[in-house]
């Protein structure tokens, strides 16, 4: 999703939990008060046409949008704005899959 400067907690955060929530809403510069980068505006608005095409139509929205349905077994994992570029990538899903069986959750461990 990016390592914006306007996104950050601070300057080794990365991206975490809701950090997508600017780029869908494109307030980052509102927030933070750091104005937003050429490269962020083009990757918020390419998140908000998915996020509309999606809206507009659940089904075929996305497709529509020239995304693939997901497949375990192809190239339809979506990443966004790797490396601060405002683009999508389509990765093998199995490149982020791990186990989490070292993962402990309150009273199930």
């Amino acid at each position: 999703m990016g390592d914006w400067n306007n996104t950050r907690l601070y300057p080794t955060s990365g991206a975490y939990h809701g950090s997508d929530m600017h780029m869908v809403f494109g307030n980052s510069a509102a927030v933070s008060g750091i104005p937003t980068s050429e490269p962020q505006k083009e990757l918020t608005t390419l998140i908000q046409r998915a996020w509309f095409a999606f809206l507009d139509n659940p089904s075929t929205g996305l497709s529509e949008f020239g995304w693939p349905m997901f497949d375990p077994n192809k190239k339809t994992l979506i990443r966004l704005g790797n490396d601060n570029k405002p683009e999508y990538e389509l990765l093998y899903p199995f490149s982020y899959d791990a186990p989490c069986s070292n993962i402990t959750l309150g009273s199930l461990g």
